[in-house]
């Protein structure tokens, strides 16, 4: 335990020490003499000492010794000459120091019980022969003898020579004082011990190596604090949009092969003639390419609908390698590739019936019994890994509709699936006809609808009122039992016409009005397609002098020209098929909107999402806020984004609204009039027949 005041007594001993070795005292001076009170037993002046203790009292000039140190042996425990007196010490000092005045613990010094040193050399004081006791020291005033305001004291006590152990050795007993009468010096009390090596284990370390290890840590922190945050720079995403896959909110585009580009005028489209028009594609933000109809069959491609071999290319759009490099283009331009892979017409051909048409109710246990049989003689799964090692994203199975009565329908789609997975990224689609023919067993629909990737949804405007029609159609689907908002369930695959239907002009009011239905189509969430050829407004074809002739009407030549030939093959040469009316040629350059369209849908989560998750579920981020016979009008939203509207008018004259009590205004991002940035409000909102803006509204 700390005792007041103790440390400040210890460390004047140790300086009074050197103070007390340091001096000579002249004896002849001090025999006759008393000391008088303030002046007796007073020290040299030890510069150094005074120096480091500037706030205690200076020493005294020298010469007020009474003694002469010359003859003195300095003993090995130098004893602490004057004792102090009960009447000056402090008060606290004195009831903190256990044992003080004859407490217990502590032994008074006086005359009866310091031990005789008949073997110490006797120290002499002139004639007196030798130094007081310290008991009398106890016993003298604090005017004349108190440690506290001598300076003899004070000079001993910051003596630095002096910093050693005050023993009761014999070795001091001839030490005393001349103001105590002669009695023996304080001794019995160890007042410090000397320093020892060992007490300061950190003075042996090797501290040059400590340095050198605590450099190369410090900046090796640095380093890796600084790699750290150069690498979360490098990767924090340029922008913040929801991920999707390939196949998920892009623009599809469908190809008839033999009716886009004959590149060896044959009269029929090929493989190397697509090639020539891939700048095409990029110019329109196509990323998936839909091949359908490109096996071997007989009389092709009149009768492109019933192939009789899945592992063999037509041999009029090619050869197996043409096709390789077809796909390799298409991957160099980040441009996939799905193929129609037909189910319903293989199961035909496998069963070896003589029925013509896959889609005959009469025959169809008959077909799903064939393909279903054995999973070895499984030709569907045959045909899917042969075209996947060609280098195929996906397939479209095509007239799945029609068997899945099959008792093993089930175990096929699993199969098949299980395959597709096998090779990274590739996907299955099928159309909504399939979803719909499965109403008789729900668990049957959800597992199919587990194992796709997109259904093909059509929607079919009719001439009379194409703005409730597609209204009506759209949220049946969203809003309908079947897909439920469940988020494994696949994206929706929207189009308004493909190689099965009639073409999108044919079944408007006005002519130009199928770009406007476009646009609108890929303003709906999730997947769009574009028909080739629906965007310049390609018509059916009509036999007028042949109207026996069964041809297919839909799958006429693609227009590149306005010249002979229209671009799809020279002009000696007739098409395979009679070519019909184009309503939006590519001299205008109207149909460079898709890419306009395509590139903002990219670059919108608001659009190319189909839904918001909330809740646990996927919500539609769309709303048809006004639609009648002529004029529709639907707006995308997204948590924190932009929200957008596509207003399209579908009526064969112009058309004004005042829509000005649902939309202020906004900017025009996308329209046919090149009116890009512009702004407008919605007071007075005129549309031209088959025109259509895509807006950003105000925040």
């Amino acid at each position: 335990m700390d005792i007041p005041g103790q440390s400040s007594i210890l460390e004047a001993t140790r300086l009074g020490e050197t103070a007390f070795s340091a001096m000579e005292v002249s004896g002849s001076e001090t025999a006759d003499k008393t000391p008088s009170p303030g002046a007796g037993s007073e020290f040299l002046v030890d510069e150094e000492a005074a120096s480091t203790c500037p706030l205690l009292t200076p020493s005294p000039p020298a010469g007020a010794f009474h003694i002469s140190l010359t003859a003195v042996a300095r003993p090995p425990g130098m004893a602490y000459e004057h004792q102090i007196s009960p009447s000056i010490t402090d008060p606290e000092l004195s009831s903190s120091l256990p044992g003080l005045d004859g407490a217990p613990g502590f032994t008074a010094m006086n005359d009866a019980n310091v031990p005789a040193h008949d073997s110490s050399p006797a120290i002499e004081d002139g004639p007196s022969g030798a130094f007081p006791g310290v008991a009398a020291t106890l016993e003298s005033s604090s005017s004349s003898s108190s440690v506290l305001h001598e300076p003899t004291v004070c000079a001993q006590l910051l003596n630095s020579h002096h910093y050693a152990h005050l023993t009761k050795g014999p070795d001091v007993a001839a030490f005393v004082c001349q103001e105590n009468g002669g009695k023996s010096p304080l001794s019995a009390i160890q007042l410090a011990v000397s320093p020892s090596a060992k007490d300061y284990p950190f003075l042996n370390w090797n501290w040059r190596i400590i340095r050198r290890i605590s450099f190369l840590g410090a900046m090796s922190l640095i380093v890796a604090t600084a790699c750290a945050v150069i690498a979360i720079m490098v990767s924090i995403p340029k922008s913040c949009k929801p991920a999707h896959e390939w196949w998920q909110g892009t623009l599809f585009y469908e190809i008839f092969p033999a009716s886009f580009m004959d590149s060896n005028a044959d009269g029929v489209g090929d493989f190397p003639g697509m090639l020539q028009h891939m700048k095409y594609l990029d110019n329109l933000g196509v990323r998936v390419v839909h091949l359908n109809s490109i096996f071997a069959a007989d009389h092709y491609p009149d009768h492109f609908a019933h192939p009789k071999n899945l592992l063999e290319i037509d041999p009029s759009l090619g050869t197996l390698k043409d096709f390789q490099a077809v796909v390799s283009i298409l991957h160099q331009r980040n441009i996939s590739v799905v193929v129609d892979l037909p189910v319903a017409e293989a199961i035909h051909v496998l069963a070896g019936s003589d029925v013509t048409t896959y889609n005959d109710t009469s025959h169809e246990e008959t077909y799903t019994k064939a393909i279903f049989a054995d999973a070895e003689d499984d030709i569907i799964a045959e045909a899917a890994e042969f075209w996947l090692n060609q280098g195929i994203d996906g397939f479209y199975l095509k007239g799945l509709e029609y068997v899945v009565h099959g008792s093993d329908f089930s175990d096929s789609i699993i199969r098949w699936r299980k395959l597709i997975d096998k090779f990274p990224s590739r996907i299955l689609m099928c159309s909504m006809a399939a979803i719909n023919a499965l109403d008789f067993d729900a668990n049957l629909r959800h597992m199919v609808l587990s194992h796709m990737d997109l259904v093909d949804v059509y929607i079919n405007i009719s001439s009379a009122n194409a703005g409730t029609e597609i209204k009506e159609q759209v949220n049946k689907i969203f809003f309908g039992p079947v897909f439920g908002s469940r988020p494994n369930y696949p994206w929706i695959h929207w189009n308004m016409g493909s190689v099965e239907t009639d073409r999108l002009v044919n079944r408007l009011q006005t002519a130009n009005g199928s770009l406007a239905a476009l646009l609108f189509n890929m303003m709906l969430p999730g997947t769009t397609s574009v028909f080739y050829g629906d965007e310049i407004g390609l018509e059916n074809y009509h036999n007028i002098e042949h109207p026996d002739v069964d041809h297919p009407r839909q799958v006429v030549p693609m227009h590149w020209t306005d010249g002979p030939g229209l671009g799809f093959t020279t002009s000696r040469v007739l098409p395979w098929v009679s070519p019909s009316v184009s309503h939006t040629t590519v001299s205008n350059g109207l149909q460079q909107a898709i890419g306009k369209m395509s590139d903002l849908r990219n670059d919108n989560p608001v659009i190319y999402m189909n839904g918001v998750w909330k809740e646990g579920q996927i919500r539609p981020n769309y709303y048809i806020s006004y639609a009648d016979n002529d004029i529709v009008v639907m707006e995308r939203f997204y948590p924190r984004r932009h929200m957008y509207i596509v207003v399209t008018n579908l009526a064969p004259h112009k058309q004004v609204r005042d829509l000005s009590y649902i939309y202020f205004g906004g900017t025009i991002k996308v329209d046919l009039l090149g009116r890009t940035g512009q702004y407008i409000t919605f007071r007075s909102l005129t549309l031209y027949p088959g025109e259509t803006i895509v807006l950003q509204l105000d925040n």
